[in-house]
């Protein structure tokens, strides 16, 4: 009985340790047990494999947080049409091109594919579009197809793409996705959002780390020409000034918020507008103000 009694404390003993684990050791537990399965955003990809068929784990947009709504009723639609006026005036050339539809491109307009339009706004990310350009053709030069990309060397690529800067950064991050893909369906494609509602191809792409709401939101716009409004930094600092947002709204809020209220027909060109009146202007106000006001006598403050 001695003997028994022993054995059932130490048993006993060896539990509670067991449970006295800290989470970071169950997660790494957790992690090691997976592979080499990437992980985004803390969440652990695992894919399992029976049969031949590969299937994707939990949700990785399930712990993910949107941003909180803003308390405000502005803009107006008036005044996002007499804003969208404004610039059309200021840039009569863009807003012919428009007119006659042939103004939608950009950067990643001009790439056919879904892949490359993603990994094509991620280079441009904290750069400028020629400099992101010059990054991405050096890239697809040096590696014709995203499966090369996918099991090249990191020192291989980061020196394609190093104009951009964070060349390590991007390439880790642009490795993981292909990685994901290729586990996911066998192959380095996205082809397959095009099919799906706007509000899935956000969650398809938000997962990945490194991806926000401008990147997918400049997909959707630019590539799969959805109604979209993406928020970049001229775009914000702009909505700020013109107290579309109060101050202390994020990008991403400015995002949610704006891209509610723009009426979807003049989405595109006004995002256009107003990142060329950034660059142009330095994102100061006072003269699209004065343009506002000869346009409409709409209240704009």
């Amino acid at each position: 009985p001695a003997m028994r009694a022993a054995a059932s404390k130490l048993a006993a003993s060896a539990g509670s340790a067991g449970s006295s684990d800290t989470s970071g050791q169950r997660r790494k537990r957790r992690i090691d047990s997976a592979g080499d399965a990437p992980e985004f955003n803390g969440v652990c990809v695992k894919i399992e494999q029976q049969q031949n068929v590969l299937r994707p784990g939990p949700d990785l947009t399930a712990g993910l947080k949107r941003p909180k709504a803003l308390p405000q009723s502005k803009p107006t639609v008036s005044e996002c049409r007499v804003v969208y006026e404004a610039l059309a005036e200021l840039f009569p050339h863009k807003a012919a091109e428009f007119a006659s539809g042939k103004g939608h491109g950009g950067a990643c307009g001009q790439r056919r594919s879904v892949l490359d339009s993603l990994i094509g706004t991620i280079l441009s990310q904290n750069t400028t579009d020629t400099t992101s350009a010059r990054a991405f053709a050096q890239l697809k030069a040096a590696f014709p197809t995203w499966e090369q990309v996918r099991t090249a060397n990191a020192a291989a690529i980061e020196p394609q793409i190093k104009l951009c800067g964070l060349a390590a950064i991007r390439t880790e991050r642009i490795k993981a996705i292909l990685e994901t893909l290729y586990l996911e369906s066998g192959s380095c494609s996205l082809e397959h959002l095009r099919e799906l509602p706007s509000s899935e191809v956000k969650n398809q792409l938000i997962r990945f780390k490194g991806v926000g709401a401008k990147t997918v939101s400049c997909v959707l716009l630019f590539c799969l020409q959805r109604a979209d409004f993406p928020v970049d930094t001229h775009v914000w600092k702009i909505a700020l000034a013109l107290g579309w947002v109060p101050s202390f709204a994020s990008r991403d809020q400015t995002y949610e918020h704006l891209n509610n209220i723009v009426p979807d027909e003049i989405k595109y060109p006004l995002h256009v507008m107003l990142v060329q009146y950034g660059k142009q202007e330095k994102n100061d106000v006072r003269l699209l103000r004065s343009l506002c006001g000869s346009v409409s006598s709409a209240e704009v403050d």
